[in-house]
């Protein structure tokens, strides 16, 4: 058989039975050029920065912009006081003041040491209609900060509603 007339139909014949061989020789690989611009992979956004982003958004009235970044900081750091308090910040203006105080009681448990934390819990607690818990939060926040006007304006206000529904 002549291999003119296999190449010829379309066919590679490895001519064992003519005794030869085909050596078929893969192209050489097109080189890619080196000057591809190569970018960096973006850093992980910053918590705090998030979290500043989103109290400025609630501050705004942008409350679902506010509730995207604060569900971003939750993934990043679930377990952050400071996220418990925005998180509060951010029921509270939904409307969700219950939500609120359980949200940022959590904050007060992880960081006890924050006296703006108990003063505004307690405002919440006011807002509630419980003034024997937000004479609690007030006392909490003077002890940490003692000077503290708008804790003390706050403790009086709960001790005089406690007083007058005779608690």
């Amino acid at each position: 058989m002549d291999i003119q007339v296999l190449l010829a139909a379309g066919t590679i014949a490895v001519g064992v039975a003519m005794g030869m061989f085909i050596r078929i020789r893969p192209k050489a690989p097109r080189e890619v050029p080196l000057t591809v611009p190569v970018r960096e992979p973006e850093p992980p956004p910053d918590v705090v920065e998030l979290l500043r982003e989103a109290d400025q958004r609630i501050a705004e009235g942008e409350l679902e912009r506010a509730g995207l970044l604060v569900s971003q900081a939750a993934v990043l750091e679930p377990d952050r006081a400071g996220l418990h308090y925005v998180r509060s910040r951010l029921f509270h203006a939904r409307g969700e003041t219950e939500v609120a105080v359980k949200t940022l009681e959590q904050a007060c448990r992880l960081r006890p040491d924050v006296a703006t934390w108990h003063g505004v819990r307690g405002s919440l607690l006011l807002e509630l209609g419980r003034p024997d818990l937000a004479v609690e939060a007030f006392r909490q926040s003077l002890e940490l900060e003692p000077d503290s006007d708008a804790g003390r304006a706050g403790l009086e206000e709960a001790l005089r509603l406690q007083a007058a529904r005779g608690e």
